[in-house]
């Protein structure tokens, strides 16, 4: 069905579009949903999207952000890196399209960063069955994050990069 699109890694203004519609709806227009550490050194952004000559055509599908970050203190990780702003355009949900920018970006992330052990996330509730079904396991108990509702803590072991 999405034999077309591809994965790959982007710069953070390709992904804070799609992040605020999805994820930060009630924000003003012209505002974006920017992370603290979007900019920063072995952060990476990834979309899924058509691809052209190496480059992203038109808007992407979906988007994921991954930043070094030590997870909480209920997670025992030497290397951490925190998965942030995951999200897929509504008419692609529920038809694996998720699954597969998660899959993708998280082989890449394992060659960019093989000293990664961990992968952690703030999940919303209502993703807390899709971040299971792709290997994360919850850790500690719901929490609120004002304006934009229940949270768990999740994680999973990163993928390592194979050598050839």
């Amino acid at each position: 069905m999405f034999e077309d699109l591809e994965v790959l890694q982007v710069e953070a203004s390709v992904v804070r579009p799609l992040r605020t519609t999805v994820l930060r709806p009630h924000y003003r227009e012209g505002r974006l949903a920017e992370f603290g550490g979007d900019e920063a050194a072995g952060t990476h952004h990834f979309a899924i999207g058509r691809v052209c000559d190496g480059d992203l055509q038109g808007k992407p599908a979906g988007v994921v952000s991954y930043m070094r970050q030590p997870p909480p203190e209920t997670i025992d990780a030497a290397a951490a890196w925190r998965l942030r702003g995951m999200a897929v355009e509504a008419e692609h949900r529920s038809m694996g399209l998720g699954s597969r920018l998660l899959d993708a970006s998280l082989t890449q992330l394992a060659v960019l960063e093989p000293e990664c052990d961990v992968i952690w996330c703030q999940a919303r509730m209502t993703a807390v069955d899709f971040y299971a079904q792709n290997g994360f396991e919850r850790s500690g108990e719901p929490f609120e994050i004002p304006e934009i509702g229940r949270h768990v803590t999740m994680w999973r072991p990163a993928l390592k990069a194979v050598a050839s």
